[in-house]
C-alpha cells in the first residue's frame, strides 16, 4: 500500500527533480501553526488519488531572496526537498550513488514492519545476532519486547539489534536484503542498492535524492516516525533497563525557531558522516540529506545550515 502511495511521488523526483504535491505527509497545517502530532502520520487519500502531472499551482514554496543560492557546505553530496510539493530547493551532487552507512536501516525497518512480526511480542537477543561495528546495547540471552528491540535499532542504531529483528522475520539475511532491494524497486529508486541490512557494507549505495523518498516512507509509518524523533529512551530487558541515546545530535541542538522531526544518521569510513532529517517551521516542511561529511559534527552543521537557509529564503503558502 505504501509503495502505491509513494510511487508516483518518487517517479516525479527522478524524472524532473520535483515531487508532486499530490502526496502530503500532513494535511491541513496553517503557516505558523504547531506541527501535527507525529503519531498521527497518515497518507492523504484525497491527494494521493489526484492525477500526477507535476506540482499543483500555488503549492510550492516561494523564494523571497532570489540571490540566495544556499550555504557553502563541506559534505560531498546534499539535497533539500520541500516535503509538500517535492520542489528541489538545493542540490549538491544529488544523484551520485554513494555508501550511506546506517541510513540503510530506514529501509531495513520498513521491510521488517512489512513482515508482520508482532511488536508487542517477546524476543530473545541471541549471541548469533552479535556483529562487530558500532555500539551494542543488548546482552546476549536477554529477553525484551520486539518493540524495544526496534527502538534499539532505530534510536541507538544498534547493528546487532537489526540482525536480531531480521532473524525474527524468519528470512535469512540474504533473503531479507533481497526484500530491501525489491522494496527499493517498488519505490522506483534508481540509485539505491543494498548488500546488508545494517549499513556496515560499503556496497549499500544510494543518492541524496533517493534517500528523501525512503525518509518520506519511514515518516508515513506510525511506528518509525516517533522513534526517529526520540532523543533518548529507556527499555526494559530481562538483564535490566537499558538507556538508548539517539545518534542524531540535531534532535538536541535544533535549528533556528523550527522543529527537528528526525531521520537517521550513518557512518562507515567509505561513506563519511551522513544524516537525513525532516524539519518543520512556519508551515513549511523540508527533507534534508547530507552525505560524505568529514566529521560527525560537520554533517549536523551542514544539515542545520541548509535547513536554516531554506526557511529564511523561502516562504510557504498559508494553508496545506
Amino acid at each position: 500500500m505504501m509503495a502505491k502511495i509513494l510511487a508516483p511521488y518518487i517517479a516525479s523526483i527522478l524524472l524532473v527533480g520535483v515531487m508532486p504535491t499530490d502526496i502530503s505527509l500532513f494535511d491541513g497545517v496553517a503557516a505558523g501553526a504547531t506541527p501535527p502530532a507525529i503519531r498521527r502520520l497518515v497518507p492523504s487519500p484525497h491527494r494521493a488519488s489526484l492525477p500526477i502531472k507535476g506540482t499543483v499551482a500555488g503549492s510550492t514554496p516561494h523564494k523571497t531572496d532570489l540571490a540566495a543560492y544556499g550555504p557553502k557546505i563541506n559534505a560531498a553530496s546534499a539535497i533539500v526537498i520541500d516535503a509538500y510539493s517535492g520542489a528541489t530547493l538545493y542540490t549538491k551532487n544529488p544523484d551520485e550513488a554513494r555508501p550511506i552507512g546506517s541510513i540503510s536501516k530506514l529501509m531495513a525497518m520498513l521491510v521488517f514492519l512489512d513482515s508482520g512480526v508482532k511488536l508487542d511480542g517477546q524476543a530473545q537477543f541471541l549471541a548469533e545476532d552479535v556483529i562487530a561495528g558500532g555500539k551494542m546495547y543488548l546482552s546476549p540471552g536477554a529477553t525484551l519486547s520486539v518493540r524495544d528491540l526496534l527502538k534499539s535499532a532505530v534510536i541507538a542504531s544498534d547493528n546487532s539489534a537489526v540482525l536480531s529483528l531480521v532473524r525474527l522475520t524468519g528470512l535469512t539475511r540474504e533473503q531479507f536484503v533481497a526484500r530491501m532491494n525489491e522494496k527499493a524497486k517498488e519505490l522506483g529508486l534508481r540509485d539505491t542498492s543494498f548488500a546488508d541490512p545494517t549499513g556496515l557494507s560499503s556496497s549499500n549505495l544510494s543518492s541524496a535524492r533517493d534517500i528523501t523518498a525512503f525518509l518520506a516512507a519511514a515518516r508515513l509509518s506510525p511506528v518509525l516516525a516517533p522513534l526517529m524523533q526520540t532523543e533518548t529512551a529507556t527499555i526494559e530487558t530481562s538483564a535490566g533497563p537499558v538507556g538508548l541515546p539517539s545518534t542524531d545530535s540535531l534532535l538536541t541542538t535544533g535549528i533556528n525557531g523550527g522543529v527537528v522531526e528526525g531521520g537517521k544518521t550513518g557512518y562507515i569510513p567509505e561513506a563519511g558522516y551522513c544524516v537525513t532529517s525532516s524539519f518543520y517551521k512556519n508551515g513549511g516542511r523540508i527533507y534534508v540529506v547530507v552525505l560524505g561529511a568529514e566529521t560527525p559534527e560537520g554533517r549536523f552543521r551542514d544539515a542545520a545550515a541548509l535547513a536554516n537557509w531554506a526557511f529564511s529564503t523561502f516562504t510557504w503558502p498559508s494553508a496545506r
